[in-house]
């Protein structure tokens, strides 16, 4: 203190002391910019070819963001920007996108989707989340963090293709087996007294004759065959889930069954069980689960469900997709009572949504009814069908009524169902709602979205070539093994 030069030196000392502190800071705040966009020299490949971006890709929170016009413009889909929200468009036929900036929030066909990254503004570019909008617009995406490499696919997805054998179903299967990853043989119901049984001929379900070119077509060309167990009396299966000894005794029935065929599994479709019955069902098919052998797979079709409307309490989806390997949603048949869409395209998607947030996307199968209903005066009288190949009593053919009343076909734009109305020669109001290709687009778009393990077709002898066209169109069909 006493000493001036002393009191100087001090003085610049701690004038040098906060110049480093500021210098730190400095460094700091440059350091987390840097990193809060960590460019990391990622390279994107779009079916093998690499994409040159004049901004290159970050890593953000250990996801990757990307220019937007040049992703876009890779994958074939449309752009837009509205300045004044701060929104970017990415549009095809089938699918819109809106991503908001600094948005968790996205858009996909009116639709909010949450997001764990937003789209962002850095360098003066958009930027979005490579994984979400490339899968959005049916793209398989692979990332490889040693290489800190990106790999798109827009290739053909491999999926699981099922379809429900039943009455008439030959024509169909025998020509369009090269389509299927698998069969579920709806050959078996129970009777009276819980037992299995292949001999109920009112209702169409039983072992038919000739079943062995089925089962051979079916070993010699890679597809599994499961055993497809059918009830929907709500009384019999009662009486078989609540008793203990009835269940173990169906299973014991069903394993030996499976051994006996040499079945590649089972399909468990139990419908209009009662709530009350639901806890048994549950038992039944964790019991089933363990009792089959570990190399059969155990399925299970499911009536379809949303968060807005459970009318089928008694199916706990979160037990069931626990012991199941494969679960085929129903989703179809929405309200068979009265006239209209019977699968619109947002009520499936929210049946998606509701699934796969109880079950895992690769146990999922789409459940697909490929037909119609025809009503009469607002009254269910017929079911319609696409085929010839799949005709039996009392099922319709939609182009004989198409040619008999001279109808136009019409489009409902909200559900993207097909449908036609027009009065019989007995003055009677009709109308047919009904699936055809083009509803099935969306639907099947939907599947490589959300990730789904494929589709379950009812029924072989419904398809019609427009139906298994546009399966390979948008599919690789899984053989087994795969």
């Amino acid at each position: 203190d006493k000493c001036p030069k002393c009191k100087y030196l001090s003085g610049g000392a701690e004038v040098t002391k906060n110049a480093v502190v500021f210098t730190i800071i400095i460094l700091v705040m440059l350091n987390f910019f840097n990193t809060a966009y960590s460019q990391e020299n990622i390279t994107v490949y779009l079916n093998g070819k690499q994409i040159k971006f004049d901004v290159p890709p970050v890593l953000d929170k250990g996801r990757t963001l990307v220019p937007f016009r040049q992703l876009s413009e890779a994958l074939g889909v449309e752009v837009a920007w509205e300045k004044n929200t701060g929104t970017v468009y990415g549009y095809r036929p089938d699918v819109k996108i809106a991503l908001k900036i600094n948005s968790q929030v996205a858009y996909v066909n009116g639709k909010a989707t949450e997001l764990d990254m937003p789209a962002v503004i850095k360098q003066g570019r958009t930027f979005v989340p490579l994984r979400f909008f490339s899968e959005t617009f049916g793209a398989t995406v692979l990332w490889d963090g040693v290489t800190k490499t990106v790999t798109i696919s827009t290739g053909l997805t491999p999926k699981h293709i099922m379809g429900f054998y039943y009455s008439s179903s030959f024509k169909d299967y025998s020509k369009n087996y090269s389509r299927l990853t698998s069969i579920a043989n709806k050959w078996y119901t129970i009777d009276d007294h819980g037992n299995l049984v292949d001999n109920d001929y009112s209702r169409y379900i039983f072992v038919p004759q000739g079943y062995e070119e089925v089962l051979r077509i079916a070993k010699q060309n890679g597809i599994r065959v499961y055993a497809l167990l059918f009830e929907n009396d709500p009384d019999k299966l009662h009486r078989v889930l609540i008793d203990k000894n009835n269940r173990y005794r169906l299973i014991k029935q069903i394993c030996e069954m499976v051994e006996a065929f040499q079945y590649d599994g089972v399909n468990i479709d139990f419908e209009r069980i009662r709530e009350k019955d639901g806890e048994y069902f549950s038992r039944f098919i964790k019991e089933l689960a363990h009792s089959l052998p570990k190399n059969k797979v155990l399925s299970v079709s499911l009536p379809a469900k949303t968060e807005k409307a459970d009318w089928h309490k008694a199916y706990d989806y979160e037990v069931l997709g626990h012991y199941a390997d494969l679960v085929a949603i129903m989703a179809y048949d929405k309200n068979p009572g009265r006239p209209g869409p019977q699968a619109p395209i947002n009520w499936v998607e929210d049946v998606i949504d509701y699934t796969k947030a109880r079950i895992p996307g690769n146990k999922i199968l789409l459940g697909i009814g490929y037909y119609g209903y025809e009503w009469k005066n607002n009254r269910r009288k017929s079911t319609v069908s696409l085929s010839r190949d799949g005709l039996v009593y009392g099922i319709k053919l939609l182009d004989d009524i198409i040619e008999k009343y001279d109808v136009t076909v019409s489009w409902d734009d909200t559900a993207q169902t097909p449908y036609i109305k027009y009065t019989d020669e007995y003055g009677q109001k009709a109308e047919i709602w009904y699936e055809n290709a083009s509803s099935l687009w969306a639907k099947f778009q939907l599947v490589k979205q959300k990730n789904l393990q494929g589709i379950a077709l009812w029924r072989l002898g419904y398809a019609d070539s427009d139906f298994w066209r546009l399966v390979e169109e948008n599919f690789q069909v899984q053989k087994q093994g795969m």
